[in-house]
Order: structure tokens, then sequence, then C-alpha cells
């Protein structure tokens, strides 16, 4: 008979899977395990997936920006096959042209977006480490229902290539290549400070986050 876990017996079970010390031999196994714990906890946390056409989400993200007061005349986004979306010059450019100009206060990060978040200020461990912080102020954001940022955030990617998304048949390919002890130990911290911020949120009692904590998800997260 297979147990079937709780979803706080397997944010626990991460933590502890993720903070083992492993030999190289046992780096697999212990990889192995991590992923089929992550994909309990995704089928947990699913929730119904709005799909938004990216190309029109751009067209909106270039009108929001110039209305904005960026000066982007001299580039467009588009998409390159085999690469996907990128900029591109509409204008012939000499050396020190001007390619674009982007205000401050549309630059997303801690200063400028989610000012209601105290626990990106008050977390020692997320002062050290200000690419979580900005990884809960877009989640924050974007779960709220009138951010000035939606038309940035609507526009990002829905998955990215990188090793956190590869099934364990995608990594096996790596085996042998010193490059999948590196692919290991990124997902094994992503996994780790995924579970840590979990059981942080769902301990705070604090009514400004509340639709964070929803949010906060390993799909969203990674």
């Amino acid at each position: 008979m297979i147990k079937a876990f709780s979803f706080e017996d397997n944010i626990a079970r991460i933590i502890v899977v993720c903070s083992q010390n492993i030999e190289d031999n046992q780096s697999w196994h212990n990889f192995v395990e991590i992923d089929g714990i992550l994909n309990s906890i995704m089928e947990l946390e699913k929730a119904e997936v709005i799909e938004i056409d990216r190309h029109d989400s751009l067209k909106d993200l270039t009108e929001w920006v110039k209305h904005e007061g960026a000066c982007i005349d001299n580039v467009s986004i588009a998409f390159f096959p085999n690469y996907g979306y990128g900029l591109q010059a509409t204008n012939d450019m000499n050396e020190n042209d001007l390619i674009l100009q982007i205000p401050h206060k549309l630059i997303f990060n801690v200063h400028t977006a989610a000012p209601e978040l105290e626990i990106i200020k008050s977390d020692i461990i997320l002062k050290q480490m200000p690419n979580i912080a900005l990884a809960l102020a877009l989640l924050f954001e974007r779960c709220k229902n009138s951010s000035k940022w939606n038309f940035y955030i609507k526009s990002l990617p829905r998955s990215y290539s990188t090793v956190l998304y590869m099934k364990p048949q995608d990594l096996e390919i790596l085996k042998g290549c010193p490059s999948l002890d590196g692919a290991i130990k990124q997902i094994r911290n992503v996994a780790r400070q995924y579970a840590y911020f979990k059981m942080i949120l769902h301990k705070t009692k604090n009514d400004s986050i509340t639709k964070l904590k929803k949010s906060f998800t390993y799909e969203n997260f990674r």
C-alpha cells in the first residue's frame, strides 16, 4: 500500500531531503526523490490556469511603457523562431545612438513593487537573498486585483528552458557530465527555498499576504 502524504508532510520531507549531506554517487537518487515529492506538491497545489495570449500581452506592454514615458522608437518586440521573443531594431542606428530609455519608475524591483509586503523588509534570509525577495514581490503583485504592474506581469513567459522544468528523463542524458551535479544542486536549492518560505508564509498572520499564500506555489515560484 502506497502511503499518501499530506501537503504539510511533503513540505517537511522536501526540507529534510534537500538538506541531507549526500555522496556524489547518491545525488541522482536524491534528485529522483525530490522530483517525486515536488510532483506531489504541484498536484496538491494545482489550480485553474488561465491561458493568456502572450503576443497580445506584449502589445499591451509596449503601449503601457510608452504611455508611462519610455522611449522605444528604435526597437520593437518580435518573435524569433527557435529562440522566442526579443527586441529587434526598427531603424538604422549609429554608434552611441539611444536604443531605448526606460524610466526608473518602470523598473520592477523590491523598492518599486509590493510596498505592503513587510516580510521582505523583516525576514533575515530575504535580506541576504534579493532574488527571492524579488520573486515574492512579483507573486504578490500578480495576485492583486489592480496592480500597476499588470501589463508587465501578463507579458512574462509561462515557463522557461531551465533545469527547474526538466524531468528525470531529460536530465538523465547528462549522466556522466560535470554539468549534472550543478543542475541537481540548483533544483535542491530552489526546492529548499520554496519549502522554507512556504512554511514562513503559512505561519505569518497578516491579512495583506492572504492572497500571496495561495499564489505562492512551487509552479509559480520556480
